[in-house]
């Protein structure tokens, strides 16, 4: 019966598929500098809270055209080049964060490492579109998202420890591993872009911003993406405005990986036979309690329950969305539709500080973002619902000419 639990999961999917399940693993747990920016830049530069949520949103910033043009790359130069380009590039960025000393150095190693972190990630996302079968594809996402949070729940847990003696070793083994990466890449994955991607007559970016199904359901994406944001950009302000330190902040935001790693293979057959948009609408729904429980919290208790429930959000959304887009991209686009939806968590995570630091206010203490962020996650559940027959229709069209 395990057995067979397990190849429902994760049997019958090519070896280039797990070989970039391996090298994100492999990544992530040295992701280090997304988690503990906020506290780096308050804690080991002295910058406000504001000043600190102005740097990190210029990361953000940065991503709003890495995903893009990571996207337009995976389709034009080739899936390959553009995964081991963008991983050393985001090496070398994290090089440069980490030497940067005055204001303006860091406000420029923020946007490098933002312009060059996710360039990678629509490559990745269009090879496993591109070697997955349709009926597996929301699966092979699945479990690439349950690896991320692998690497990420070792990662948290050891940067707030690592975080006690200085900021130094953590920007030293992030872009470590991001070389390791790409050296994976290099040595085992073969290029796998589709030969109407590579004619000069290819569809562009006007096909993707023609897609009325497609651009809606970013659209919503930007909203959820923006709730789930705050737990890596403002909270661990909030946090320490109550008094917790940062590896408390680094525990409790582990429990969000720990949690995925154990409930995903659960849950994820279940959630693989029901409607996508039912999925991605109770992940909304879930997302808004959880915003709730931090709006009304200060304690360890609290912030437990609300990031649980932000995990059982996040499993739904990010077990789902992947896999919808690979679905509905047309085979020469696969990487700009990958970079729009990318796009949408670059958005997320720029104005999650951007907005939600200015509310919070200098004491870190105040309920206003979360209130905020969960109405918007309640608006985004409705908007899923309502979008969920026509994404169906547009699923239905692609897998007959799959």
């Amino acid at each position: 019966m395990i057995a067979r639990a397990l190849g429902s999961w994760a049997g019958g999917l090519p070896r280039t598929f797990w070989l970039l399940w391996g090298g994100t693993l492999l990544n992530r747990v040295g992701t280090f500098v997304e988690p503990f920016l906020a506290l780096y830049l308050t804690a080991g530069r002295h910058l406000s809270v504001a000043g600190a949520g102005a740097i990190v949103a210029v990361v953000g910033g940065g991503s709003i055209l890495s995903q893009p043009l990571g996207g337009a790359l995976a389709d034009r130069v080739g899936r390959r080049p553009t995964l081991m380009g963008g991983l050393l590039a985001s090496a070398l960025a994290i090089s440069f964060m980490a030497l940067a000393r005055s204001i303006w150095l860091l406000v420029a190693a923020a946007a490098v490492v933002g312009l060059a972190s996710d360039i990678y990630r629509p490559a990745a996302q269009a090879t496993i579109a591109d070697v997955v079968p349709m009926t597996d594809r929301r699966r092979a996402s699945g479990l690439l998202f349950w690896a991320v949070n692998l690497g990420f729940s070792v990662a948290a847990i050891g940067g707030g420890l690592l975080a006690a003696g200085g900021y130094g070793l953590l920007f030293a083994i992030d872009a470590l591993t991001c070389m390791a990466y790409a050296v994976v890449v290099w040595r085992t994955i073969p290029e796998t872009r589709p030969t109407a991607a590579a004619h000069e007559d290819a569809p562009g970016w006007s096909t993707v911003l023609r897609d009325r199904v497609a651009m809606a359901f970013f659209g919503l994406n930007l909203g959820v993406a923006t709730v789930y944001a705050t737990t890596f950009t403002i909270l661990p302000l909030a946090m320490r405005a109550d008094g917790h330190s940062p590896a408390t902040y680094g525990a409790v935001v582990a429990v969000n990986g720990i949690l995925i790693v154990l409930l995903h293979p659960i849950v994820s057959s279940t959630l693989l036979r029901m409607r996508p948009a039912t999925v991605l609408a109770v992940g909304a729904l879930l997302s808004a309690v959880a915003m709730g429980v931090i709006a009304r919290s200060d304690g360890i208790a609290g912030y437990l329950v609300a990031i649980t429930f932000i995990t059982l959000g996040e499993i739904c959304n990010a077990s789902i969305g992947p896999g919808v887009v690979a679905e509905i991209g047309p085979p020469a686009v696969r990487g700009r539709y990958s970079g729009a939806y990318g796009l949408s968590w670059g958005l997320a995570f720029t104005l999650a500080p951007l907005v939600g630091a200015p509310l919070l206010g200098e004491a870190g203490d105040a309920a206003t973002p979360w209130v905020a962020a969960s109405a918007l996650s309640l608006v985004v559940a409705g908007g899923m619902l309502t979008l969920g027959p026509a994404l169906e229709a547009r699923r239905r069209r692609a897998a007959a000419y799959a």
